[in-house]
């Protein structure tokens, strides 16, 4: 790793590994999801029992979301993203 770095002119720095919050850079993100992103008060195992519950949720989710006409295009995300090949 510090050879890879070296060459890339990066410098490997290390910190305490339970507390990402601490670090810079796309780390302090999870200090920002915990704060704006995660509803504290929203507890989704009584739900979703199983993390492949969970899965078919948000594909269930995505259906809904991706098959609806976007405001602006009046055609569902699904075309687009049918069209761009992805």
């Amino acid at each position: 790793m510090v050879a890879a770095g070296r060459h890339y002119g990066l410098v490997i720095e290390t910190c305490v590994p339970y507390d990402p919050e601490t670090k810079g850079g796309s780390e302090s993100s999870v200090k920002i999801a915990k704060a704006d992103l995660v509803p504290t008060e929203a507890n989704l195992l009584d739900d979703y029992p199983s993390f492949g519950a969970l899965v078919t949720g948000c594909d269930d989710f995505c259906q809904v979301v991706n098959t609806r006409p976007h405001t602006e295009t009046r055609r569902p995300p699904v075309q687009m993203l049918q069209k761009s090949g992805r």
